[in-house]
């Protein structure tokens, strides 16, 4: 760079010493040439022309001490002082602007240079820093994304998260963090494939949606809530299904309530007479239409449905006579069942 600097004020300085001297040949037709000795700006009318140039011109040639006094108006224009400033001055300049032109041009830079990448429809352009070279990942707003098959996953798969279907995306770790969306993460699944889960176990339950409250189970005391939280839906609050009882709830969990339960024979006793079907009634419960038929008679049946029979006749025991032609029986009472006392 310095040798180009030095010709190049070299050029400069000569372009500029041929300016100031003019052209070789004066106003008046005479030559300049070799052997003319200029000792300053005030000796240029005694130019000493050598006789050799004089005899070629023949009789036209005029006589050097003929020619117009031009000294002051040379001193005027082309001074020496002025010419050296001249120079030094457009070589300054042309140093300048080498100075100027090398200022422009960047240096070659050791990093890697971020320009980004182009990407299909429903991609962004991940950059995961570090110099590592972006690349096209699907958009963080397709995971979770409700799915029938893989391929409306973009690369990805469509599997089972929760109580429904989702898109598992694929993703990437960066230094800033992975491409998934808040509440995801970025984890390799048994084969190997990174792609974006969600942190709360759940596609439905997210950031997005804390605190919220979604019933759950089926019916009857199978039938409850769950709750958005910060590690997905709390367990279901629906109890589990039992035998149907009749309490106006529905206890195995059918969609029905105090199903199957009246119209069955039931009795408050063994006795026949003691039997009837039962009844519902939620605030009392099963109950049963079977009815004592009175007090306690000797006649072989659980009259008052006791599951006792015959049982606390007065009679029994008591004394009893009989009149016959022989005369007088005594005796005591008994109960003698179908055929009474």
């Amino acid at each position: 760079m310095t040798d180009m600097r030095a010709i190049r004020r070299g050029a400069v300085a000569l372009t500029l010493l041929i300016a100031a001297c003019g052209d070789p040949f004066a106003a008046d037709g005479v030559m300049v040439g070799p052997g003319a000795e200029v000792g300053g700006a005030g000796d240029i009318a005694t130019l000493d022309v050598p006789s050799d140039w004089r005899d070629g011109l023949g009789d036209s040639a005029p006589d050097v001490a003929d020619l117009p006094d031009m000294s002051s108006e040379v001193a005027d224009d082309v001074a020496p002082a002025d010419v050296a400033d001249a120079v030094t001055a457009a070589q300054d300049s042309q140093v300048d602007a080498e100075l100027d032109l090398g200022s422009d041009v960047e240096e070659p830079q050791d990093s890697v240079v971020d320009i980004g990448c182009v990407c299909p429809p429903a991609q962004v352009c991940f950059d995961p820093g570090a110099n590592a070279a972006p690349l096209c990942l699907p958009d963080p707003a397709f995971a979770c994304a409700p799915c029938q098959t893989d391929a409306t996953c973009l690369g990805g798969h469509c599997v089972t998260v929760g109580d429904g279907k989702y898109c598992r995306i694929p993703c990437a770790q960066g230094v800033a963090g992975s491409s998934c969306p808040a509440g995801f993460a970025c984890v390799a699944d048994a084969g190997g494939q990174l792609g974006c889960e969600p942190q709360s176990g759940s596609c439905s339950c997210g950031p997005q949606n804390l605190g919220m409250v979604l019933a759950c189970g089926t019916v009857g005391i199978c039938a409850g809530s769950s709750t958005c939280t910060g590690t997905g839906w709390s367990p279901c609050s629906a109890g589990t299904s039992g035998s149907e009882a009749c309490n106006g709830l529905d206890d195995d969990c059918d969609g029905q309530t105090d199903e199957d339960l009246t119209g069955k024979p039931c009795g408050l006793a063994a006795d026949p007479w003691c039997q009837g079907q039962t009844t519902c009634n939620p605030a009392q419960g099963l109950g049963c239409t079977a009815t004592p038929s009175g007090a306690e008679v000797c006649n072989g049946h659980d009259d008052d449905c006791n599951g006792a029979t015959d049982e606390g006749l007065s009679e029994v025991g008591a004394i009893c006579s009989l009149s016959t032609p022989a005369g007088t029986c005594v005796g005591y009472w008994q109960c003698g069942g179908a055929v009474g006392l």
